[in-house]
C-alpha cells in the first residue's frame, strides 16, 4: 500500500529542505545559549477510508500538548537545540537536535525552527528553494514583532502547502502551518500540524496600555459624577421642609 512518508511531512523537509540552490548566504546567528521558546501545538489526521487508522506518529503529535526548544550551543552557524515536548498525560520526551543555519545540513528534526536573523525580502532561507516573501508585524508571545513570512507549494504524491513566520530580530520560528492533501487508493486523507510561539524570553511582553478613548473619556467621567453628586446635595437641601414656629400664649 502507497503511503505518504508521514515523518517527512511532520518534520517539515519535504522537497523545500532537500532542493539545494546555489545562493549564497552570510546567514546571522539572531539567537543566545539558553533562549528558549515554547510552542503550542495543533495537529489532525484525517481520512475518508473507512479502514483507515491515525498513523502512530501523527497520533503522538495530536497528543502533544507543548514544545519547548531552548538553544544548547552554537559554533558558527550551527545551533544545537533541545526539544522537550510535553504531552496530554504530562509526561515528556527531551531530545538535542543541531542544524546550520546558513545552509541545508544538520538532524532533519532541526526543521526550519531557527534562521538567519534579518532575512530581507527575497532572501533564501538555509539554500533551499524557499525564499521570505514578505515582512510585516504580528503579536506573538505578548508583543508586537517585525517578521518574515516564507510559504511554498509543493505539488508530489498530493498537494502539501508550508507556511512559515520568523521573527526578523532573531531567526526564531513564530509559527507554521503545513496542511497535506493526497489521495490513496482513492480515499482523501488531509493532515494538519500547526505550531505557534506561546512564551519566551528572546523578548518581554509588552503591557497593556489603556485604549485612547479613556484618557478623555475618563476625566469628563469624574466631572460628570461630581455634578451629579453636587446637583443631587442641593436638590435635597432646598426639598428639606422648613421647621414650623409656634409661639405660646401665656
Amino acid at each position: 500500500m502507497k503511503l505518504i512518508n508521514i515523518v517527512t511531512i511532520v518534520i517539515l523537509s519535504l522537497t523545500i529542505l532537500s532542493v539545494q540552490t546555489q545562493v549564497s548566504l552570510q546567514a546571522a546567528v539572531g539567537v543566545s545559549v539558553g533562549q528558549w521558546a515554547k510552542y503550542s501545538i495543533s495537529a489532525q489526521w484525517l481520512s475518508e477510508n473507512p479502514n483507515a487508522t491515525t498513523p502512530a506518529f501523527w497520533k503522538t503529535l495530536m497528543d502533544t500538548r507543548w514544545e519547548t526548544v531552548t538553544v544548547r550551543q552554537i559554533s558558527g552557524t550551527n545551533i544545537t537545540i533541545l526539544i522537550a515536548r510535553t504531552f496530554e498525560n504530562e509526561t515528556q520526551a527531551i531530545d538535542n537536535y543541531w542544524g546550520d543555519i546558513a545552509a541545508n545540513r544538520g538532524d532533519d528534526e532541526f526543521e526550519l525552527r531557527i534562521v538567519s536573523a534579518r532575512l530581507e525580502d527575497g532572501d533564501t532561507v538555509r539554500q533551499t528553494s524557499m525564499t521570505i516573501n514578505y515582512t510585516t508585524f504580528k503579536e506573538y508571545a505578548g508583543q508586537n514583532r517585525e517578521v518574515n513570512y516564507g510559504g511554498q507549494t509543493i505539488r508530489a504524491e498530493g498537494v502539501t502547502n508550508y507556511e512559515f513566520y520568523w521573527d526578523k530580530e532573531t531567526g526564531i520560528l513564530c509559527a507554521s502551518i503545513v496542511t497535506d492533501t493526497y489521495s490513496q487508493e482513492g480515499y482523501l486523507t488531509q493532515a494538519l500540524l500547526q505550531r505557534k510561539i506561546e512564551e519566551t524570553n528572546l523578548w518581554q511582553p509588552q503591557p497593556s496600555s489603556p485604549q485612547p478613548w479613556l484618557t478623555w473619556v475618563a476625566p469628563i467621567a469624574v466631572i460628570a459624577a461630581t455634578i451629579i453628586v453636587l446637583t443631587s446635595i442641593e436638590l435635597s437641601r432646598r426639598k428639606k421642609p422648613r421647621r414650623r414656629r409656634t409661639s405660646i400664649r401665656k
